[in-house]
Order: structure tokens, then C-alpha cells, then sequence
């Protein structure tokens, strides 16, 4: 009697325990469902096919098999319209389910009928073909659904359901083959559950698979460990995963390593990477760049730094040798650069520290990465240096800068969008004080232009140009449209001063500018002067600076100054160097002896002197031969 009683109580057990069994193949709810209410949602007629439920808890109901779950999400009415099911997360062997629902249906009379619907596959994928064909007992008349030219399910005479797990390939056709010709109605309700993005653009789509995005992963090994959505597998360098949109929480791991992990977010159509470098557990430091990053040009961005030695360190240092850190913070207070450009972090516990880092992410698209090096000393006196590559991903710009050749005066910028997708832009042009320039908000249409002039100095500015989620900034470094030609001239005592120089009018109107030309002390001039002259738009002008020299100059170099002003305030200024030329003539050479004006007048001396002596030695000769004939 005991082992009966046992016995039963065993069985008791077994059933009440499989009442409460849980499968790899289940519907995930929002939490505002309990099993009473789901229990409700399932407890209907189902047509042709039953989904098969093996227990119910919380928010979840577990399904016998992969068929079972599939059933329950389409209508228990074939000849419906719309889902039964929807928002819910579902799973197939413990593994989140992307898929795609259609819906056809056709009917014929009379005549035969065959209905096309073609689709296309990113991927070769599995999928479920489900639903009814109907026609008359006693005729020739039914329907047949066929994928790629093979009969999922079909009747030539009466009504049938149908169900059947099939394989769609990169791209095919799904057809309702009807028959009818007699004077009755032949018809079919097909629903397609496609495990992937299939499209079957002439169907009725119920739902859409998740857009996706890709995944790279770089390796600093040759591989590792990674668990993603619970699962783990072995990588490699450069792996590449197709993953729906959503956030993420990937593991990393390697025996003899510190593990490493991260945080991610998918968007669609859009690849992002991911750099991961384990450190040995025999390293002192492990050092672990906590976010993803990803940027536009030109923008700044911030990461976090976790630095943990293995035992305390003391005068531990931080330096950028690739770049230059815009900021380092540590408990939202700024660390100061020191004048040997490191950044003094003090002792580190084995509890480690967290660091917030701003970086220039540059103008060149695509994976970046920065190199730091982390260097402290342990109580004994051994030094150890460990670095890092911090990594980001720099994408193109929503919209393209075009700035011009920039020079003084009208500058004229053009922002064009290039997505696509209208947008406001935001525009700051700042000079190096932080004055405003020019600042203005503009809604740019689809692949819109929009171009503004702003009047520009001999000064560094910045412009910034920012969007929904992007900040760009680009230096301006204006340089001067003013040349002088010669900073050097000889000038005779009482002689006059030409000072050449070339003047650039880059405004949009005529321009007006004063050339002055002012004596320094001690001043050589015999009074400052200025002149005037006029220059058309966008146009150069060849002119001189004037002046006098004073006839009593007791020093044989002088220096003036040239400056050139535009609406009354200067905008260059340069200083000339005056050599003053001797009124006798100079025999010698400062640098090589005689000068060849000394030369000269030697040659010519030398050519009078021989001439003279042949003269007279000419005129000497006449004579006595005079003499003879008398």
C-alpha cells in the first residue's frame, strides 16, 4: 500500500511539476500580463491547427515546439486580416526571433487562376507557410500554395489547412495556384512567417523584420570569448555581425586576460566598430575604455578611462603622445596640464580610478584611435608603464562645410545639406575673444545650399556649425592682404623715399586706403606723410609710400615705419630699414676691399694717362722730322 502511496505521489509530482515546465520556445509579454490573462488570450478556437502550450509563467508562455510558437502568432482566423499577436518578444531555442509576417489570399470561379508573388532575401533564411484552400467535394475545384515551384499544402476538392516549416533563398516565388471550372468558388488564406528580412512587396505585410546594423569587432589578439544575448562564441579579428537595432551588452573574455565590457547601440543601415585589447592579469595596470564611440568630423568627444593597478601605485601620470587632450576630469574636477604636458593622477588604489576625456576627433572619416600612456612607480621603486589606444569612429557630417580662400575683408561660406532629410542647422562664427561674428539658425531642405558673407579681419577665428547630434568646429586663421615688396632701400641725404607696396581689396564695394609713412626715433624723415588711394572690388592695386629724407643725417642707417589703415583703423603696419648713400664716391668696399666704382675710375685714369704719353711721344716725332728735312 505504501509503494502505491508513494508511487502516486511521484506521479503527482511529475504532472504538477510538467504543468509548470519551461521550453526554448516562448512568447515574451509586457509585464502588465499575468497567466490568468494570458491564458484567456490562448483559450479560443483555432483553426486547422492548435497551438500546443506547455505552461504559463508571469509574462511568458512556454510552446511544446518551434511549430507551436509559430502558430500562436498568427490569427486563430485564417480569414482574417490583421495580427493576433503583436509586440511581443519571441524565441526559438532560447534565441530572440527576428521575422517578417505577410498575408495573401485569392479566390477564382469559373476559371483557373494562378497569382504571383515574388521575393527577394538579404540572406538565405527558414520561415513558416500556413493557412487554408477551399473548393467544392463533389467537382474539379481547389487551390494549391507553392513556394519555388513545391506544394506547401493544396486540395483539389473540399477544404484543407496547411502548415509547414520551409526554406526561402535569396530570392523566389510564392504562388496561389486556384481551380475553377465549374460554377463554384475556389479559394485560399495564406500567412508567411519569414525568419529574416524577406520581402514580398505585392503581399500584405503585418510585420516588418527589425531594421539592422553591422557589428565590427578588432582584435589587439588573435582571438577571444565574446557572449552576446547570452550566448558565446569564439572570435577573431575583423569578425562582423549582423545585429537588429537595440541596445547591447557584450562580454569579452580570454584565460590569462582581464575581461573587457561594453555597452552598444544599433542603428539602422549603419556598421559600427569596436576595438578590444585585453590586458595579461601579469600587466600592473588594466586599463579599459568604458564607452562605443562614435562621432562626426570635426567634433569633439568625450570617452571614459578606467585605470585599476593590481597593488597601489604612487605618482602615477598620464600623457597623449599622438595628440592633445582638450580636457581630463576626475569627479567632474579638470586635472591641469602640467609644463611637461602629462597629467599627474597621484596615487591609484587597487580600486582605481574613472576619467573623463575630451579629444579632438579630426576631419578624416572611419576607425580612429589616439594612443595614451599610463606611467606610475610601486612601493619599491619599480616603474611600469602600460598604454592604450582609445578608439572612435568618425562619420561623415550631415551636411557638407565649404569655406573659402580666407583673406581680410567679405568671406563667403556655403553649407549644403546632403542626407536627404531636411534639417536645422545652427551657425556660430566666433573671433579669438569669443565675440559673436555672425550667428543665425537656418532649416535646410533636401540637399539645400545656403550661403552667407561675413567681413573678416587679420585675427584666428572659429566657426561652429551644429546640428540635432553634431557639433563641428574649423579655425580660421586670417593673414593680412597688405605685401610690401622690399623692407630694405638706400636713399640719398634730401632724397626721396619710394616705398612699393601691393594692397589687396577683398570687400565686395570700393575700398579706401592710407599708406603712412611715419620717422622713428631718431627720425631721418622731414615730416610724416600719407596718401590715399582707391581700390575696386575683389581687385590689387601696385602703390607707393612717400617721404622726404632731411639733408643733415648724422647716422648712415635709419628705420621708419609703414603702416596701411582702412576706415581709420590700421590694419598692417611694417618697419623699413633706410641705408643712406654717400655723396663722394666711395674708393673702397666695405666687405671686399675696392669698389668697383674705384675700379672704374682707375681703368679710366690708367687709359687717359697712356693716352697722353702716346700723344706726346706722336707729336715729338713730327718735330725732329721737320728738322731733318730742313
Amino acid at each position: 500500500m505504501k509503494k502505491h502511496y508513494y508511487l502516486f505521489l511521484l506521479f503527482l509530482l511529475v504532472t504538477i511539476n510538467s504543468s509548470f515546465a519551461s521550453t526554448g520556445y516562448y512568447m515574451e509579454f509586457s509585464d502588465s500580463y499575468t497567466p490568468e490573462l494570458l491564458q484567456q488570450k490562448f483559450n479560443t478556437s483555432w483553426q486547422g491547427y492548435a497551438p500546443q502550450i506547455e505552461s504559463y509563467e508571469n509574462n511568458i508562455v512556454y510552446f511544446q515546439s518551434e511549430q507551436d510558437l509559430i502558430r500562436a502568432l498568427i490569427n486563430p482566423v485564417y480569414t482574417a486580416t490583421n495580427l493576433y499577436i503583436d509586440n511581443v518578444k519571441v524565441f526559438s531555442n532560447n534565441k530572440r526571433l527576428d521575422y517578417a509576417i505577410y498575408r495573401v489570399s485569392g479566390s477564382t470561379i469559373q476559371v483557373n487562376k494562378v497569382l504571383d508573388y515574388n521575393y527577394t532575401s538579404y540572406a538565405p533564411c527558414n520561415g513558416y507557410i500556413m493557412g487554408d484552400a477551399e473548393g467544392e467535394s463533389f467537382v474539379d475545384c481547389g487551390a494549391y500554395v507553392k513556394l519555388d515551384g513545391t506544394t506547401v499544402y493544396g486540395t483539389s476538392a473540399g477544404k484543407v489547412y496547411g502548415i509547414k516549416r520551409v526554406m526561402f533563398g535569396d530570392s523566389g516565388n510564392l504562388q496561389l495556384n486556384l481551380v475553377s471550372d465549374c460554377g463554384y468558388t475556389a479559394y485560399a488564406h495564406t500567412w508567411v512567417v519569414a525568419f529574416g528580412n524577406v520581402q514580398i512587396p505585392e503581399a500584405q505585410k503585418l510585420k516588418a523584420p527589425l531594421p539592422k546594423g553591422q557589428l565590427t569587432i578588432f582584435l589587439d589578439d588573435e582571438e577571444c570569448s565574446c557572449t552576446l544575448n547570452g550566448e558565446t562564441t569564439t572570435i577573431n579579428n575583423n569578425t562582423k555581425i549582423t545585429l537588429p537595432v537595440g541596445t547591447y551588452h557584450i562580454n569579452f573574455s580570454k584565460v590569462g586576460y582581464w575581461g573587457e565590457e561594453r555597452d552598444i547601440t544599433i542603428s539602422e543601415d549603419e556598421s559600427m566598430t569596436l576595438h578590444i585589447d585585453l590586458f595579461p592579469r601579469s600587466s600592473m595596470f588594466k586599463i579599459q575604455q568604458l564607452d562605443t564611440i562614435s562621432t562626426y568630423q570635426n567634433n569633439d568627444f568625450v570617452t571614459r578611462l578606467s585605470i585599476k593597478p593590481v597593488q597601489e601605485v604612487t605618482s602615477v601620470r598620464l600623457e597623449f603622445p599622438t595628440t592633445e587632450a582638450i580636457s581630463v576630469s576626475k569627479n567632474n574636477e579638470e586635472i591641469a596640464i602640467n609644463d611637461d604636458e602629462i597629467y599627474d593622477l597621484g596615487t591609484i588604489g587597487t580600486q582605481g580610478i574613472t576619467l573623463t576625456v575630451k579629444l579632438p576627433a579630426g576631419a578624416l572619416t572611419g576607425s580612429k584611435s589616439n594612443s595614451i600612456r599610463v606611467v606610475g612607480t610601486d612601493f619599491s621603486g619599480q616603474t611600469y608603464i602600460a598604454t592604450k589606444l582609445i578608439n572612435y569612429q568618425v562619420n561623415e557630417l550631415p551636411v557638407l562645410v565649404e569655406l573659402p580662400a580666407l583673406s581680410t575683408g567679405t568671406n563667403t561660406f556655403k553649407i549644403t545639406e546632403k542626407t536627404g532629410n531636411p534639417q536645422r542647422v545652427s551657425i556660430l562664427l566666433q573671433d579669438n575673444t569669443g565675440k559673436s561674428i555672425y550667428s543665425k539658425d537656418y532649416d535646410l531642405g533636401s540637399y539645400q545650399s545656403y550661403n552667407f558673407n561675413v567681413d573678416l579681419e587679420v585675427k584666428d577665428y572659429n566657426l561652429i556649425i551644429s546640428g540635432e547630434d553634431y557639433n563641428a568646429k574649423y579655425p580660421l586663421n586670417i593673414k593680412n592682404s597688405i605685401t610690401l615688396d622690399n623692407n630694405e632701400f638706400q636713399v640719398s641725404k634730401g632724397g626721396q623715399l619710394d616705398i612699393p607696396l601691393s594692397l589687396k581689396n577683398p570687400y565686395l564695394i570700393t575700398k579706401y586706403y592710407t599708406v603712412k609713412v611715419m620717422g622713428a626715433s631718431p627720425n631721418c624723415l622731414t615730416n610724416d606723410t600719407e596718401l590715399t588711394y582707391s581700390i575696386a572690388p575683389q581687385e590689387t592695386k601696385n602703390v607707393l609710400g612717400k617721404a622726404i629724407l632731411l639733408d643733415n643725417l648724422e647716422f648712415d642707417s635709419y628705420t621708419v615705419l609703414v603702416k596701411v589703415y582702412l576706415d581709420n583703423e590700421e590694419i598692417s603696419s611694417d618697419t623699413v630699414t633706410i641705408n643712406i648713400k654717400s655723396n663722394t664716391i666711395p674708393f673702397f668696399d666695405d666687405e671686399n676691399g675696392l669698389s668697383i666704382t674705384t675700379i672704374i675710375i682707375i681703368v679710366i685714369v690708367l687709359a687717359l694717362v697712356v693716352g697722353g704719353v702716346a700723344y706726346f711721344r706722336s707729336k715729338k716725332k713730327i718735330k725732329i722730322g721737320k728738322k731733318v728735312i730742313k
